[in-house]
């Protein structure tokens, strides 16, 4: 179950995991009000029945042992466990987005993260098609991508539900995650990427092996023209970008690529940088590993038809 509401002493549950007497509470802070998360053991046999503040409150208070006020509710709701992915998200004139491409339990709170992922890969592909600029098969890249997502999403998501219930089987599981993320340096920041969705990869349909390619583009701080930019604030635009970072001559790619000779201080040996318009990389250059021209000339007409126009 779920319920958004305030809690009458903000103090009385903390932010986080709380293992109960009978049970384990999960608080998410909102703007203004909490997230509350947790199970129902014996659910009505009709799943659809409105769940109300003083079902919610004597729930709660079993699972604690305690009694914590609650009041305000916002939203109070039931969810399972399904977790379900389209076959396809593009198919003719018809595209899948959101919730309508897959379903799964709140978990990690990442819903809205991959309904943007999806939003912000499919918009500038699909005004590409619409105004008949895209290369062929832009469109479709799509569900290749993005269903891949998807079934890295679901798997993530099925773990953390198993691993949050209560089969004492998984129990040494559950202890092996947490001496990993105390013990190995990186662990709690690749599964904090994971949850949250921010490590996807793409495939760049081009050979290299630097770990910015395919995958978000960091927000670089840039001086441009005298003045201090970011590589977020240059894709405000929703276009894609070509920065001109080195000594190195690059080609300008034609209007379709908003193209800025920049520096980057914090990368001196960085020397070029083609991100998309949803903010992944598609071609990278260093000076200790320099990228062929014909990489970068690739990469262009694969997402964008180098030399016309994208959106």
């Amino acid at each position: 179950m779920l319920a958004d509401l305030e809690l009458a002493d903000p103090a009385a549950l903390p932010f986080g995991m709380t293992k109960g007497e009978r049970g384990t509470v999960f608080v998410i802070p909102r703007p203004g009000y909490v997230r509350i998360v947790l199970d129902d053991p014996e659910p009505p046999a009709d799943r659809d029945e409105p769940v109300t503040l003083p079902y919610f409150q004597r729930l709660l208070d079993d699972q604690l042992g305690r009694h914590v006020e609650l009041r305000e509710p916002r939203w109070l709701t039931r969810f399972g466990d399904a977790a379900r992915l389209a076959d396809r998200y593009v198919a003719g004139r018809v595209v899948l987005a959101g919730d309508a491409a897959h379903i799964h339990p709140p978990t990690g709170a990442i819903g809205v993260n991959v309904a943007l992922a999806d939003a912000v890969n499919l918009g500038w592909k699909l005004a590409a098609t619409a105004l008949g600029h895209a290369p062929g098969g832009l469109l479709h890249s799509y569900h290749d991508e993005r269903h891949a997502a998807g079934e890295r999403l679901l798997s993530t998501i099925r773990a953390q539900t198993a691993l949050a219930g209560h089969d004492p089987a998984l129990a040494p599981v559950r202890d092996l995650f947490g001496e990993l993320v105390e013990r190995v340096t990186g662990a709690g920041k690749y599964l904090a990427e994971l949850a949250t969705g921010v490590s996807t990869r793409y495939d760049p349909r081009i050979p290299g092996d630097h770990p910015w390619l395919g995958r978000l583009a960091p927000n670089l701080e840039l001086t441009l023209d005298g003045r201090r930019t970011s590589v977020a604030e240059l894709l405000h635009r929703a276009r894609p970008i070509l920065l001109r970072l080195g000594d190195r001559p690059l080609p300008a790619p034609g209007d379709g690529v908003d193209t800025y000779d920049a520096r980057c201080p914090a990368q001196p040996g960085l020397e070029g940088l083609l991100i998309r318009p949803d903010g992944h990389t598609a071609w990278v250059s260093t000076t200790s590993d320099p990228q062929p021209g014909g990489t970068l000339a690739t990469a262009l007409a694969t997402w964008f038809s180098a030399g016309s126009r994208v959106g």
